[in-house]
């Protein structure tokens, strides 16, 4: 197995929480440079016959003779026993620290509540790109200066909530356009409406979450913006 160091920009971040259906999965793993497993969702890929490029966290669930075989296969391990972040926080952090740009992250929801808003949290407060694809929505955590354009059904709900201040915001082809706006963390920006073929999105400043019908293409969007 090559080992990936540094340089690869996309990134699928699995978690040891339910996984898509194998054909979103597939598509997921095409557009990934890498992908990286969260301490369990090693279990997962071993099922799946996903071979991870990098295993990341405290190793607490992950059973022993599972990360033996993979170390001996030539996957790195990046073992963290810090006890104040989640797996995904500390797999987030690895991520940039290899230079990554984007991320889809699989399995943010499922199992201990408290984990699930942890992950939220972590996903909120890294500066990456990131798409959640989730029970009954897609969530896209802009970066800042980029601009998105997303291709949505004319009619489709959306919203875009910022979890910081952010200055700059600019959101055409919906019911409730926006121009260079400033959106504090609140409400602001619930319940939108597509009234185009596509949305155009930018945010000079902060982060924001646009949130979509799970049957968007985020994907096209990171490619395009």
């Amino acid at each position: 197995m090559a080992v990936v160091l540094m340089g690869s920009k996309r990134w699928l971040v699995l978690l040891n929480s339910p996984w898509l259906p194998a054909k979103e999965m597939d598509r997921y793993i095409r557009w990934a440079d890498a992908v990286m497993a969260c301490d369990g969702a090693l279990l997962a890929c071993s099922t799946h016959q996903i071979t991870p490029q990098v295993v990341v966290g405290d190793m607490d669930s992950a059973p022993r003779h599972l990360v033996d075989a993979y170390l001996a296969s030539g996957g790195e391990l990046v073992e963290s026993m810090a006890t104040d972040t989640t797996d995904l926080a500390k797999a987030l952090m690895e991520v940039k620290r290899r230079g990554g740009t984007s991320c889809v992250v699989i399995g943010v929801q499922g199992g201990d509540p408290q984990h699930e808003w942890g992950n939220l949290f972590a996903c909120a407060a890294s500066d990456l790109e990131l798409v959640l694809p989730l029970e009954q929505s897609k969530v896209l955590f802009s970066a800042a200066g980029k601009s998105y354009s997303i291709e949505m059904e004319t009619g489709s709900d959306f919203s875009v909530f910022a979890w910081q201040a952010c200055t700059g915001v600019t959101l055409t082809g919906c019911r409730y356009p926006l121009t260079d706006e400033r959106f504090e963390m609140s409400s602001q920006g619930v319940h939108n409406e597509a009234v185009d073929a596509r949305i155009h999105l930018s945010v000079d400043q902060g982060r924001l979450a646009i949130m979509t019908l799970p049957k968007v293409d985020l994907l096209a969007s990171l490619r395009e913006a």
